[in-house]
């Protein structure tokens, strides 16, 4: 608990996203960091309810911790770094729908709404090209 936060939903938000991500923190005054590197395990009703009657042991994940030194010890602060996204992180995340519907062809009879929806956001990093995946339009 101590490193995700006081009241232990940062865990659980992040199990949303992945399954698999590093933290790493350091106080100010120390002369290392600490990382982390954790795996949360997926858990499966269908193989709990064929398992035996008897009580299986569940795990929730793994984690291995170590220490690297710092060239600061000034400094202070914790960084996620997240792996290995979920597909559906992934397409929230790029707006796949949001550009989906920007990219499709307006009918010639749409209404100023229909106009509204396929107008690009103000704010945006863009979008991949449908024809070239690892490019942004």
């Amino acid at each position: 608990r101590k490193l995700i936060g006081k009241l232990g939903i940062g865990l659980f938000a992040l199990s949303q996203l992945t399954h698999e991500f590093q933290i790493i923190t350091k106080q100010k005054g120390d002369d290392t960091r600490t990382v982390a590197d954790v795996l949360l395990f997926r858990y499966a009703e269908d193989k709990a309810k064929a398992g035996d009657s008897e009580e299986e042991e569940f795990h929730t994940g793994s984690v291995r911790l170590w220490k690297v030194p710092a060239r600061d010890k000034k400094t202070h602060g914790t960084e996620i770094i997240l792996r290995n996204l979920l597909p559906r992180t992934k397409a929230e995340l790029a707006s796949y729908e949001l550009w989906t519907v920007i990219h499709a062809p307006v009918p010639a009879d749409g209404d100023d709404e229909e106009r509204d929806r396929r107008e690009r956001p103000r704010y945006h990093l863009g979008c991949l090209d449908p024809d070239h995946p690892g490019e942004f339009l």
